[in-house]
């Protein structure tokens, strides 16, 4: 029997690989060329997203989508690509076009996959997503540009190893702990671990030749701010999203008792709102500059947040999808 506990895994084992994964080629694109290996992680997605419709158990749909996590390079190798073509003034303004299109994908997918997932069922929403990044495969392959600079060198496998080993365990710990205790031994064994391999992956980034992780680079204060922020938003928006489905469509009292397919639709607003602020902001970044644009993006979201972690038991529908809505931004 699959609990709601084993159904999060999904979505766990994507980030889990996905994180590892965005480091990993990175390194090897500034190695080897930028679009060598958004080639190679676009082809492990489209892989992914093949198997897992046919995946014959739980427990290879997650194998597949582990495959499927390692896809999650394409974006900081777009971006990358991004930075090298084009003039600086422009960067910020195609970044946000670019965050902008995960948005448009967001507003078509919810409520699509929704209706494919509630009249075909939840392979068929893999299924008809097939064709599409084959296209996308063919079109990275045959117009995007190899990467004008390369920086050959060895990689850090060490490195590699040691952000698993950081990063593997907390994961587990975050998704298990709301069933197992957030004081609870597993819950510590592994929040231990991962500190343990976060103090390891440090010390080896600062002596290795060619580090993985750029300590140096990443621990002032620009950096290193930056980083954490996009690590909460990211931890944030993942845990919304999850807890979203679930308030949905469970029967009243304790959610709203919507269909999947409403589910799909009442979260189409917050992706609505992200495809119109994500290439605004790109927009204003070079006028007013990224400090007063992540200021005022932190305060509305940990506001929103807030506001519903007291409230949202007595909020009506409208008001909730509002809410998510304005969090989204």
């Amino acid at each position: 029997m699959i609990n709601p506990n084993d159904v999060s895994w999904v979505l766990m084992i994507y980030l889990l690989v996905g994180t590892v994964s965005v480091a990993l080629f990175g390194k090897l694109g500034d190695m080897y060329g930028k679009k060598r290996m958004f080639l190679i992680a676009l082809g492990f997605y489209t892989l992914g997203v093949i198997l897992n419709g046919f995946a014959p158990s739980f427990q290879w749909l997650l194998v597949t989508r582990a495959i499927q996590g390692f896809g999650m390079a394409i974006f900081p190798l777009a971006f990358s690509l991004v930075r090298e073509e084009l003039p600086p003034s422009m960067v910020p303004q195609v970044q946000g076009m670019i965050s902008a299109m995960f948005a448009v994908g967001m507003v078509i997918a919810l409520p699509l996959g929704a209706w494919v997932t509630q009249n075909w069922g939840w392979r068929w929403t893999y299924h008809s997503a097939v064709p599409f990044v084959l296209v996308m495969f063919f079109l990275a392959w045959k117009v995007l540009k190899e990467s004008r600079y390369v920086n050959p060198g060895k990689l850090d496998w060490a490195g590699a190893i040691l952000l698993a080993f950081t990063v593997v365990p907390a994961l587990v710990a975050v998704t298990g702990a709301p069933t197992v205790g957030w004081a609870s031994r597993q819950s510590l064994i592994l929040f231990g671990t991962a500190a343990i391999g976060l103090v390891l992956l440090i010390l080896q980034e600062r002596r290795a030749e060619n580090p993985l992780i750029p300590i140096e680079i990443i621990s002032k204060r620009n950096p290193a701010i930056v980083n954490v922020g996009i690590m909460f938003a990211a931890f944030g928006i993942s845990m919304m999203s999850q807890a979203n489905t679930y308030i949905f469509q469970m029967p009243e009292p304790y959610g709203f008792g919507k269909t999947i397919l409403q589910s799909g639709l009442l979260m189409t607003p917050q992706a609505l709102v992200m495809l119109i602020v994500a290439p605004l902001a790109g927009k204003l970044m070079p006028k007013v500059g990224a400090k007063p644009i992540a200021l005022a993006g932190s305060l509305i979201a940990s506001g929103g947040l807030a506001f519903m972690s007291k409230y949202a038991t007595t909020l009506s529908l409208p008001q909730y999808v509002t809410m998510i809505s304005i969090v989204g931004e």
